[in-house]
């Protein structure tokens, strides 16, 4: 085989195993975090969107969310 041919096809299966290894590394490292990971503690016991203000006649809507104050 010419010595071009050689060097060409050598690159090719390189670059293959390199890109194999990678991927294999890659892999490993993701199957050991999935396998390693632990539960979080919740930081809120109860989670809510809203809170009733209560009796809405009472409130003073004038002065907005601070109040006139």
């Amino acid at each position: 085989m010419p010595t071009l041919v050689k060097v060409v096809y050598i690159s090719i299966v390189v670059t293959a195993i390199v890109i194999a290894c990678v991927y294999f590394l890659w892999w490993a490292r993701s199957f050991y975090r999935r396998k390693t990971v632990r539960l979080r503690p919740l930081r809120a016991q109860r989670v809510s969107l809203w809170s009733d203000p209560g009796a809405v006649e009472q409130l003073d809507f004038r002065g907005g969310a601070g109040g006139l104050e």
